[in-house]
């Protein structure tokens, strides 16, 4: 991942550090963002919330449904980055936005040197 993240660091939006740390609950060898060189923990400014929240109008759901998504897709559209996402609907918001996609499936086959 550090390979292909600018200056070897994936930015994580607290959003998503927050349902990670959900996850860590069930999985808890799940590393903490926190606790790897290879990611940072950002928190989203007043632009990038306003955007996230406009993503998050055009997905619905529950309040709390697709926050991480939406966080992600905000960070990459205003830092000029690419967005790590899997689900559907999200990747077709990135899309509307122009926000360069890659799913774990690519950062995966990266990391195994199947891909340039």
């Amino acid at each position: 991942m550090a390979r292909h993240a600018p200056e070897g660091v994936a930015l994580v939006p607290s959003e998503v550090d927050v349902e990670i740390e959900r996850g860590r609950d069930r999985y808890p060898a799940i590393p903490a963002v926190s606790s790897v060189e290879w990611a940072k923990i950002v928190v989203l400014d007043d632009e990038e919330v306003w955007t996230m929240l406009d993503v998050k109008a055009q997905m619905g759901g529950g309040p709390d449904e697709h926050l991480g998504e939406c966080a992600v897709i905000a960070c990459a559209h205003h830092r000029r980055l690419v967005a790590l996402i899997d689900e559907r609907a999200a990747i077709a918001q990135a899309e509307r936005l122009g926000v360069p996609v890659r799913d774990t499936l690519f950062v995966w086959a990266y990391e195994q040197g199947l891909l340039p």
